[in-house]
């Protein structure tokens, strides 16, 4: 059984906005290191805005970790794969 802070949803949710991240910025012919940076910075800006990363929430702070890990898995595979 899951902790109550992990949501199956929320991480596919998070999966696909890095690889639609990936598939934009390899449109634009960036470097596969440069899309695995920028879906970062975007994962951790993303997490300290909805305040995933603060001490307050709920399963801090693996719950901001784990988010940011669901963003990488898509931009890790293209580096891999290039």
């Amino acid at each position: 059984m899951l902790p109550a802070w992990i949501s199956p949803r929320g991480l596919q949710e998070h999966c696909l906005a890095g690889g639609l991240l990936t598939l934009v910025l390899h449109g634009m012919n960036a470097a596969p290191t440069v899309i695995v940076v920028a879906v970062l910075a975007m994962a951790v800006a993303h997490e300290i805005g909805d305040g995933d990363l603060q001490r307050t929430a709920p399963g801090w702070p693996w719950n901001g970790l784990l988010d940011v890990f669901a963003f990488l898995p898509l931009p890790l595979l293209h580096w891999i794969l290039t």
